[in-house]
């Protein structure tokens, strides 16, 4: 009699092994190269983070030095103005004959600094004397705040309003005064 033997219970053993072999160094590889990916990712996200806040603090130094150039060229104009008014011995109203200097004057302080909308001059009323433009109709500012801190303080510093929609140029802008007062310490504008 002869006995036939069935393939199918009979495994070679070192099969199983290499399955299982075969089956852990492919999860170790994917395991591996998520990892190495991970860490890409995280250093490449630290390098851009990195690279993002020296690109912003570079920004933030540019535009700190432009606006420091910019404020100490309008300080400067404006004690140029100042100057004038009291040389001049400004009176508290406007006189008809001195506009077109004035305008000449404060238009070509204008030209050398695009930043500024207008130059201007108030009187100790809040009434617009001379402007940069000629074509700004009269109007008065004695209601703002930055006038009224110019007015009221003796420091000769430089004054800010806060954002405020222009009454020149009825668009949103910050005022930059300072008052003027003569050798007596009188209010001019």
């Amino acid at each position: 009699m002869t006995t036939v033997r069935s393939n199918s219970g009979n495994r070679e053993p070192g099969s199983t092994i290499s399955k299982r072999l075969y089956l852990g160094l492919i999860a170790v590889f994917f395991i591996g190269t998520f990892s190495l990916y991970g860490y890409w990712l995280s250093q490449s996200r630290a390098q851009l983070m990195l690279k993002a806040e020296t690109d912003a603090n570079n920004l933030a130094w540019v535009l700190e030095d432009h606006l420091e150039t910019t404020l100490r060229r309008v300080d400067a104009d404006l004690a140029q103005i100042a100057g004038r008014a009291v040389e001049e011995r400004i009176n508290l109203r406007q006189n008809e004959g001195r506009r077109p200097g004035w305008t000449n004057f404060l238009a070509s302080l204008r030209v050398k600094l695009p930043e500024v909308s207008v130059y201007a001059f108030f009187g100790p009323s809040g009434d617009l004397l001379y402007a940069s433009d000629s074509k700004i109709s009269p109007f008065n500012v004695a209601d703002r705040q930055h006038f009224k801190t110019s007015r009221d303080s003796t420091s000769e510093g430089l004054v800010f309003s806060d954002v405020i929609i222009s009454r020149s140029k009825e668009e949103q802008s910050i005022s930059v005064a300072r008052g003027v007062r003569d050798e007596r310490g009188n209010f001019l504008g």
